[in-house]
Formats: C-alpha cells, sequence, structure tokens
C-alpha cells in the first residue's frame, strides 16, 4: 500500500526548510565582514633629532632636527603628514591596527648631518592599541684632517706650493683631547709633496703630535691643539726649521725668491737625498749662490 501523499503546499514549505541552512551559511560570514572589530585605537610618536648624549630616546641634550613627517597605511588608502615641532616630535592619534610606513624629510639638513640609518621605517599599530614610538636619528659628519711639512723658505708666513722646501717621511700622530700618552686616534706620513692626511674623526678638539726628522724642529709648539669641524676639512700646514736627515727634502732652484748678487755671498748648502743602498743615506754637497 502507497503512502499517503504529502499536500503540494506543504511540499513547498519542507523545500523551503531544506534550503535555510544554506542561506544561513551564506548570510553569516557577510554579517561577520560588516562588524569586523578594528581594535582600540593606538598613537605613533616620531622624532627626528641629532643624538649627543647617546642615551635610549630623545633627551634633553639632543639636537631637534626640523622635518616633515609622512605615514601611510600599508594598503595605501591612509596618508597623514605632520612637522616636527621645536621639541623633533610628530604625533599622530587614532591609528587603527594594522601595518604602516613612517618616513621623513628633514627641512633643514646640511652638510654637517648625517642620518644614522634608514629614511623609511615599518611599524605596526597593535590591535589593542599602544603608543608606538619611532626615531629617524642623526649625527654630525666627519671632518678631514689633512696638511703639510714645510720650511718657510721665502719667509711669507705661511705655507707656498713651489716655494717653500717640503719635507717627507714626517710621522704625524692624532690624540683624542688633551692627553698623548695613550693610543693616537689616527696616524700618518707627509708623502714627498708634504702632505698628509690622517683621514675622517669625528667632531670635537684633538691633539696633534710630529715627530720631527732629525735636524729639524718643529716651529709654534709640538705637540699642538687642533679642532675638526663637521663635514669640512681641516687643512693644518706644520712649519719647520733646520735641514732634515735621513728624510727627502724637495727644493727647486727656480722656485727660491730672487738672489743677490755673486760677489756679496757664496756658501755651500746641503742637500739631502736618500740612497738605494740598504741602510745608507747619500749626502750630495751642491753650491748655492745667494
Amino acid at each position: 500500500m502507497r503512502p499517503a501523499r504529502v499536500p503540494r503546499a506543504g511540499r513547498r514549505t519542507w523545500r523551503a526548510l531544506r534550503l535555510l541552512p544554506f542561506v544561513a551559511a551564506a548570510w553569516v560570514p557577510a554579517c561577520d565582514e560588516a562588524a569586523a572589530p578594528e581594535g582600540s585605537p593606538s598613537t605613533f610618536d616620531v622624532y627626528v633629532y641629532v643624538d649627543l648624549d647617546g642615551a635610549v630616546g630623545m633627551g634633553a641634550a639632543d639636537l631637534p632636527v626640523p622635518a616633515t613627517v609622512t605615514v601611510t597605511s600599508n594598503a595605501g588608502d591612509l596618508v597623514l603628514v605632520d612637522s616636527t615641532g621645536a621639541d623633533g616630535h610628530a604625533g599622530f592619534d587614532d591609528i587603527t591596527s594594522g601595518g604602516y610606513i613612517v618616513s621623513h624629510v628633514a627641512t633643514a639638513q646640511t652638510a654637517e648631518l648625517e642620518l644614522r640609518g634608514s629614511a623609511v621605517q615599518t611599524v605596526v599599530a597593535p590591535f589593542g592599541g599602544a603608543t608606538v614610538e619611532t626615531r629617524f636619528i642623526y649625527g654630525f659628519a666627519p671632518g678631514v684632517l689633512t696638511g703639510v711639512a714645510y720650511r718657510d723658505d721665502n719667509e711669507s708666513g705661511s705655507f707656498e706650493s713651489g716655494l717653500d722646501s717640503v719635507f717627507a717621511a714626517v710621522p704625524v700622530l692624532v690624540y683624542a683631547g688633551p692627553d698623548t700618552t695613550g693610543t693616537p686616534v689616527a696616524t700618518g706620513e707627509s708623502g714627498s709633496d708634504g702632505l698628509f692626511d690622517l683621514g675622517e674623526l669625528e667632531l670635537g678638539d684633538y691633539t696633534l703630535l710630529v715627530r720631527p726628522r732629525v735636524g729639524t724642529a718643529v716651529v709654534g709648539g709640538n705637540p699642538r691643539p687642533v679642532t675638526i669641524a663637521a663635514g669640512d676639512t681641516t687643512f693644518h700646514p706644520i712649519e719647520f726649521v733646520g735641514e732634515p736627515v735621513g728624510a727627502l727634502m724637495v727644493q727647486e732652484a727656480r722656485d727660491r725668491p730672487a738672489r743677490v748678487p755673486r760677489s756679496q755671498s757664496t756658501r755651500l748648502q746641503p742637500a739631502f737625498v736618500t740612497g738605494s743602498l740598504p741602510g745608507a743615506e747619500i749626502l750630495a754637497m751642491r753650491l748655492v749662490e745667494y
């Protein structure tokens, strides 16, 4: 015997009930996506400064750097711009959770400053909210110390290339501060042109110590103080008197001052050159007329 048939209206109701779970499944994600929580807002504190005290974070001794700061969301749908104040700080409030890119452009940067790190940093605003600090730290660019070892042959009071004798193989040492008993921070030696280059040194005060060659003496004190400026080259001439023994002295007769007549004075002047034999030095005497 066949079971009783369900009325037509009842069949439509049964089909609707069977479709209900699928409709609910499609509706729930849509509701979840629309109502997704954003978490608590964060605050971004950005500091741009010259670190003078060496401590973590910007302190009272540090030097603010004027800059324009930009905060961009990773999705690119949010861009915030602010300028640092007199305290080197730029603040951004109500930042929703997610990833961001913080960049800056110094508006008053000079050759004396250099950035210690990247000009762009990636930061994250946590879901629970927080104060997120970003630091762009600058330092003073190093200076360069150069000079020349010479003898003021024409008595002009300063070094004149081509007119004054220059001394080669003169050791030059640089010490941090006034003390010369420790380890030098830089060492060098004058070349055949009398010039020396002691490389880059940090901004500050130093003491320069010269080891004169036998037969010569330094004019103006030895050791002597020297100050290095940030991002600049300091040229420090060192004047000597006497005749160097065991080091090359370059002096061209054509570069000397005008000679007095032959009848007034005639004398022998030694010209020192280094010999080619190991441990040997050749002393050549030449007649020089004044």
